[in-house]
């Protein structure tokens, strides 16, 4: 599928900086000596494969690493202790671990903060000033969780005891993030109203699912999400959307759509089949470990993410009778309970159930119940 699990389940790449000063002296007062940084880089793993569920506490993968220094405005390098320039990008986590002196020297005494990207995917060559490591990240090269950009700054402010020389030791714990969380679909399950309520349909499929109210572009410092992309859902609308994004999925894959395979002999560990609920798999389905669900990350980092900015999923269906009557069916999230927070590296797992009296429903809207673990790992279940 299109989104790359991950999701999530969920995040983080750990790294603890070191730094020593020795611009303090006994009466705590600053100098102008040069600093030096030592950096600790753990804990880090790769996310599941493609589409396949993240597990609670996964960190979020992480391939090539930079380093910067800074005062907020400027960036700076540091040097090997014989005054040469230090490294400060390295290819892969083993070429991190690999080396010998991880002692970044001689760096200005102004230097209040640490900053480390991560998965850029090649060298910053061009970067001299903090405003240089801006730039734009758009949604839908944000899919593959082994791909996602990582950011992080944190202040050299926590004085810890001293190194050999005697120099102040600052340190500051630094967790890569990405600038996304992520959604996945758990199960679907088709209720009857009541109990011993015989259900409308006697059998329905699961053959679509997008994603809706989502936006598109956010910043790689900050993560502020901004540009909504948000289809009107009506019954008069929603199968053109549906059949819109399924058109531009034949062509050319798209992030935001998964339409479901008819083909009942493709492998579930790779491709979405076509979903029944009926009475031989007692009207649910529960994907399982290693198989490809729907999934979708999205930029939550937003004031209104937890109300009007949330994401909606849409699911389209198809009903058949007991006169084997076919009958073209939707529903459509509402908001998130609890909703969903401006947090990165959440994932919400949804558990998708239904019954008539949803399917009746005018706006055919569900409010999603969530149990939110950390990438993270969150699960929900819809109500109508």
């Amino acid at each position: 599928m299109k989104v790359k699990s991950f999701l999530l389940t969920a995040l983080a790449a750990s790294m603890t900086f070191v730094a020593c000063d020795n611009n303090d002296n006994e009466m705590g007062q600053l100098d102008n000596t040069p600093k030096s940084v030592s950096i600790n880089l753990s804990n880090v793993i790769s996310t599941r494969g493609a589409g396949q569920a993240i597990k609670d506490d996964s960190k979020v993968s992480l391939a090539d690493l930079q380093v910067f220094f800074t005062n907020g405005t400027t960036l700076y390098k540091g040097k090997t202790v014989s005054g040469t320039e230090a490294v400060h990008y390295f290819s892969t986590k083993d070429d991190f671990d690999s080396r010998d002196d991880r002692v970044f020297h001689f760096l200005p005494a102004e230097v209040n903060k640490v900053i480390v990207v991560g998965n850029n995917g090649s060298k910053i060559t061009e970067a001299t000033t903090y405003a240089d490591l801006q730039k734009k990240l758009a949604i839908a090269e944000q899919q593959d969780p082994q791909k996602l950009d990582l950011y992080k700054e944190v202040e050299l402010t926590s004085v810890e005891g001293q190194d050999d020389l005697g120099h102040p030791l600052y340190k500051a714990n630094v967790v890569l993030e990405p600038r996304v969380s992520r959604i996945e679909i758990g199960a679907f399950k088709y209720n009857a109203i009541a109990e011993g309520t015989p259900r409308k349909y006697t059998s329905i499929e699961v053959q679509q699912v997008m994603l809706n109210n989502y936006f598109t572009t956010a910043d790689f410092q900050v993560g502020t999400a901004s540009t909504v992309s948000k289809e009107e859902i009506t019954a008069a609308s929603v199968f053109g959307i549906f059949e819109k994004a399924a058109q531009a999925g034949a062509t050319n894959p798209v992030w935001y759509s998964d339409v479901f395979s008819a083909d009942k002999s493709a492998d579930p560990a790779t491709k979405l089949q076509v979903i029944t609920l009926g009475v031989a798999a007692q009207y649910e389905h529960a994907y399982t470990e290693g198989n490809v669900r729907p999934a979708y990350h999205f930029f939550p980092k937003d004031d209104a993410i937890g109300t009007t900015n949330h994401p909606q999923v849409l699911v389209k269906l198809i009903g058949t009778k007991s006169d084997g009557t076919k009958e073209p069916l939707y529903l459509a999230t509402s908001t998130f309970n609890p909703a969903v927070t401006a947090d990165f590296a959440k994932i919400y797992v949804m558990n998708f159930e239904f019954d008539d009296e949803d399917l009746d429903n005018p706006q055919k809207c569900v409010e999603v119940t969530v149990d939110v673990m950390s990438w993270d790992v969150v699960p929900v279940t819809p109500e109508f």
